[in-house]
């Protein structure tokens, strides 16, 4: 019987090894790759925030270390690898475990990208000696870890690292594809893209390069093997999907941290696609108010200059060359000077990157770029405001495309030929300390102390600042998070009952407490979304202070002064206790709610309430 002969690719053979100026060194030493990463996990050691950080971090170290259910859309692998590092790490608070997690995942993807660097630079730059290749893909390695948003990403716990890891990871295994028409790259590949998709959204974006690999397997590889080896990457795409059904397993068995509920189909579909978020931020103006055309106009304006900043400021903070004027409502550039200069070589090292890279490599290239220029999208369309979060990918591959055109341009220099090999293996190591100089005072979070004031503040240990059995009512993410976390997590101060205001109109957070509390306080949950202050704090009231004023001490971290003098119309609210100016930045100030003794008509600043808190 004949078998048929596998079939040539069209055009490259291969990308970026088999034509390599030489076979002694055709992949990055894995002692090479090992060094990338541990530098740069020395760096986020020292650089990482202590223990409590403002953020998501502290929702998610709690959901993960009581197996809860987190915001949509519920980051089932997230929960439960940061569940089981928790339990591996015998040290540290758990959100100094979590946050390790974080180090941990930037750094590995650092030596990743020192590994997808190296067949690259050996490909556009064939007059590099074996030694200076390997010496600039480290370089590039870290200086892709020392990038401003990856090292912010990499010093907190935030789902944004485990999410590029997987990414770069991804990209590594398609290089080895188009390298080696090894369909089992494929199949990791696939597998790589459902973790992803088990993790975030932003996973949907490596779908369109996992298409392109299998358009090009198809038309270069023997169909039985494709036929093969496609099923098994189909099922290795889908698989991971199946950790999506921790969400409504964990949520029957009603974990103190519930968010969604989702035990119902369509509870958890809402979940899953964060309907929460997307019908509120989704083509949003602001919450609830569709773009018009003029507004997505102004959107699209501030965005791009937002992005046009960013992307410089990366590896070198330099002035803004680009501001959205909100009266003139257009996009407006600064005059010309440093920042411009450096913005505009920045720009134009990437689209010349660019151009290389789709040219020398026209799979992978486009594989990659296609798929960063769908995440660089999903900025046009999603109104939050840290959406930058969402730039490590494109960031990322943007400078993988300075890179390129820096080595193309450097095999270019008029120096003799064992000088310039010599030399350039010294000058690469230049690069990482650019960003590693420059990016340490905005990226370090080591000495920031303010979410420990801030929680010791909201569920002080003294019973004479926070009485036995109090009521404590947040208003927004921050205080929330980190009262669940200092309850759930710390078990400080579990006699005091936090209620989120934010939440109680979302009929889901009333699994959060459990029969006895409601009972006992006589909670009361809405279905409608207030409108106006009015509403809220009448809503408020009904909810949670009626039943306990006069019963129990009741006290709100809310700050916002309508709301505050809306409820000093029915009962007293004056300050408590507060967090200095000097510690936080901004006074904050705990209030006390109780029932009028005068016929004051404005919030009451007395100083008859115990002594202020100085943390």
């Amino acid at each position: 019987m004949k078998h048929r002969r596998q079939r040539e690719p069209r055009g490259h053979a291969t990308e970026g090894l088999a034509d390599s100026p030489s076979n002694e060194l055709r992949e990055l030493p894995i002692l090479a790759q090992f060094a990338t990463g541990i530098v740069a996990f020395i760096v986020y050691l020292s650089t990482m925030a202590p223990a409590l950080h403002f953020g998501d971090g502290t929702e998610l170290a709690t959901a993960a270390h009581i197996l809860g259910i987190p915001h949509p859309t519920g980051y089932p692998l997230y929960m439960l690898l940061a569940h089981g590092w928790s339990l591996l790490l015998p040290f540290g608070d758990i959100i100094t475990r979590t946050t390790l997690l974080s180090a941990a995942c930037m750094a590995a993807a650092s030596g990743v990208s020192a590994a997808i660097c190296f067949p690259l630079l050996r490909a556009v730059a064939p007059g590099f000696s074996a030694k200076t290749s390997v010496i600039a893909s480290v370089a590039a390695g870290m200086t892709g870890a020392f990038l401003l948003f990856h090292w912010q990403n990499a010093v907190v716990t935030e789902v944004y690292a485990l999410q590029f890891l997987l990414a770069v990871l991804f990209f590594r295994r398609l290089q080895q594809y188009f390298a080696t028409h090894n369909p089992r790259a494929l199949v990791i590949a696939a597998f790589l893209c459902g973790l992803g998709l088990a993790h975030h959204r932003l996973g949907f974006m490596l779908l369109p390069a996992l298409l392109i690999v299998a358009v090009h397997a198809w038309r270069n590889l023997a169909r039985p093997r494709v036929i093969r080896y496609g099923a098994a990457a189909a099922l290795l795409l889908l698989l991971p999907l199946f950790l999506y059904l921790y969400l409504p397993l964990r949520a029957a068995t009603r974990p103190a941290l519930n968010w969604g509920n989702p035990v119902t189909l369509h509870a958890f579909m809402n979940h899953v696609r964060g309907t929460e978020y997307t019908t509120y931020r989704l083509l949003q103006a602001r919450p609830g108010v569709p773009f018009t055309a003029d507004t997505y106009s102004h959107f699209v304006g501030r965005m791009t200059g937002q992005v046009l900043n960013d992307v410089t400021n990366q590896i070198l903070p330099c002035p803004s060359v680009v501001d959205f004027d909100p009266i003139l409502e257009r996009l407006t550039i600064r005059p010309k000077g440093f920042g411009w200069v450096l913005s505009g070589l920045t720009l134009l090292l990437i689209a010349w990157g660019g151009v290389l890279f789709v040219k020398r490599f026209p799979w992978l290239g486009g594989a990659i770029i296609v798929s960063s220029a769908l995440n660089m999208s999903s900025i046009y369309l999603y109104n939050i405001a840290d959406i930058s979060d969402y730039y490590l990918v494109p960031f990322w591959v943007a400078w993988l495309c300075i890179f390129l055109s820096l080595a193309t341009l450097l095999t270019k220099n008029p120096l003799p030929s064992p000088l310039r090999v010599g030399a350039m293996a010294y000058l690469w190591l230049i690069l990482p300390l650019v960003p590693l100089v420059s990016n340490r005072h905005t990226a370090d979070r080591s000495g920031d102390q303010r979410a420990e004031d801030y929680a010791r503040l909201l569920l002080p240990e003294s019973r004479d600042q926070l009485p036995d059995n109090s009521i404590l009512i947040t208003n927004g993410d921050q205080d929330i998070f980190l009262s669940w976390y200092m309850q759930m997590v710390r078990n400080q101060r579990a006699d005091v009952l936090v209620f989120g205001a934010n939440f109680m109109h979302r009929p889901w957070y009333q699994s959060f407490f459990t029969d006895e509390q409601i009972r006992s306080a006589g909670l009361k949950f809405f279905s409608e979304i207030p409108t106006g202050v009015e509403r809220f704090a009448g809503m408020l009231d009904e909810a949670i202070i009626a039943p306990n004023i006069g019963r129990r001490r009741i006290f709100t971290s809310a700050s916002d002064g309508a709301l505050l003098g809306t409820l000093n119309r029915k009962y007293r609210i004056h300050p408590w206790a507060l967090l200095p100016e000097d510690s936080l930045g901004t006074t904050q100030t705990i209030y006390a709610i109780d029932l009028k003794s005068t016929a004051s008509a404005s919030i009451d600043t007395s100083t008859t309430s115990p002594p202020n808190i100085g943390i």
